[in-house]
């Protein structure tokens, strides 16, 4: 990979990182998700109940299953996506229980239903567990380039704690940000626990 990932070099570190991505098993995601799991369950910001929102996993994605199982047998209050069907670059996020019901969204991905009363306000979001194509040690990330995360983080509020979900082969040098470009707090891999934001407040 190149020092610093520009255009070109961000779609060339995007094609190969999806690609290696999606050569992993089944088995293999969900034992990456493990081991987060194991990580997320000693983080000292979640031994209060939140409200989190997570996401389902697709296409070589480290596995969630566990991950939301957990906070959900754990009394926090698990949201996930709902991407608008009409308009570009926008998504919401849904209260999702054990009984909630899914459908098929505009990109043929698991969402929970958009019932109106079940719709999660942003400010009410405590910590957003993200997907991610690539981090680096400055806490950029490197997205899928749609760019509903961007305009997602941009709305929540400025202590709600930003975590990537991410394979350990993930990890690039340095991502030359865009003025749109949103960091994250934290990241998590199977081998450990990165924090990039030092003095996070775990109120």
């Amino acid at each position: 990979m190149p020092d610093k990932l520009t255009n070109d070099a961000r779609s060339t570190a995007r094609r190969e990182i999806l690609s290696q991505r999606r050569k992993l098993s089944l088995q293999e995601t969900k034992d990456a998700g493990l081991k987060i799991l194991s990580i997320l369950r000693e983080h000292e910001f979640f031994r209060q109940k939140r409200v989190v929102a997570s996401y389902i996993a697709v296409r070589g994605e480290v596995d969630t299953g566990s991950i939301n199982s957990w906070l959900l047998k754990n009394g926090h209050t698990l949201a996930l996506p709902v991407v608008d069907p009409v308009q570009d670059g926008e998504m919401s996020f849904y209260k999702t229980e054990p009984e909630t019901v899914f459908t098929k969204g505009r990109y043929g991905i698991s969402e929970p239903e958009a019932k109106p009363e079940s719709l999660v306000p942003e400010r009410d979001i405590n910590a957003v567990l993200l997907p991610l194509v690539g981090f680096d040690l400055s806490g950029n990330r490197l997205g899928m380039g749609g760019g509903y995360y961007d305009r997602l983080l941009k709305k929540l509020k400025d202590d709600t704690l930003l975590i990537g979900i991410a394979y350990d082969f993930q990890r690039l040098e340095c991502i030359e940000t865009r003025e749109w470009d949103m960091r994250v707090d934290e990241v998590i891999t199977p081998s450990g626990l990165l924090r990039f934001q030092p003095g996070q407040r775990f109120i």
